[in-house]
């Protein structure tokens, strides 16, 4: 027996009214899968860090293979300086939002220790070396589209240091991977290469990668 028109019509208008909220739940479920991801993508490697902390002259990104974000951050100058004179107060509250040391001075001993967390001198290391440990995400957006996601992290730490950085992440085989980091004002940027190391992308590169439509007028 054929279903009556308006049945169908209600059936529809249900559908209709149902598929947001589907929706909104998978866009969460993303979201919750994205966060989690953070901490570990923003992450530099044990030898690295040790290789840092223990090397007589600082050695410079570029001679490390993988540029992930927290090595990124410790080798970024504490200070930036503007072109042709002194920055703004906009340029520097910009600066600042995006991350800033808390307190009159860096805390060397204290930075490795938040970010390299250990169990004692076991040597045990407690979770990923990085800058932004999960209890330290104050604030987290994600806007999903298909397979593709972006948005923002806060992130805190007491007395040390706070910051946003905006992220990008994709769908790969069914799972969630973070693919790029981004401090806009600072112009500090890195993505996973195709070899699935972190590298730096330099501001010129960036540029060069925008749309003619996007570039401004020479």
């Amino acid at each position: 027996m054929a279903r009556p028109l308006n049945s169908i019509a209600v059936c529809l208008t249900w559908a209709a009214v149902l598929l947001p909220s589907v929706a909104k739940a998978d866009d969460q479920t993303a979201a919750d899968a994205i966060r989690k991801l953070i901490p570990a993508a923003a992450a530099m490697s044990k030898a690295d860090f040790e290789r840092l902390a223990t090397s007589p002259n600082v050695p410079k990104v570029t001679e490390f293979e993988e540029q992930s974000l927290t090595l990124l951050l410790i080798a970024m100058p504490a200070s930036v300086a503007a072109e042709g004179g002194e920055l703004t107060e906009e340029q520097q509250a910009a600066l600042d939002r995006e991350f800033r040391y808390l307190g009159d001075a860096v805390k060397p001993a204290q930075l490795a220790r938040e970010i390299y967390r250990s169990l004692g001198n076991t040597g045990i290391t407690l979770g990923p070396t990085t800058f932004i440990h999960a209890d330290r995400i104050r604030e987290f957006s994600c806007e999903v589209d298909g397979a593709e996601a972006l948005g923002e992290v806060v992130f805190h730490v007491p007395r040390l240091y706070e910051g946003r950085v905006q992220y990008r992440a994709r769908l790969v085989d069914g799972k969630w991977e973070v693919h790029e980091f981004e401090f806009p004002a600072r112009k500090l940027r890195c993505r996973l290469g195709m070899a699935g190391k972190w590298e730096q992308v330099l501001p010129e590169a960036t540029e060069a990668a925008k749309p003619e439509s996007s570039k401004p007028a020479e």
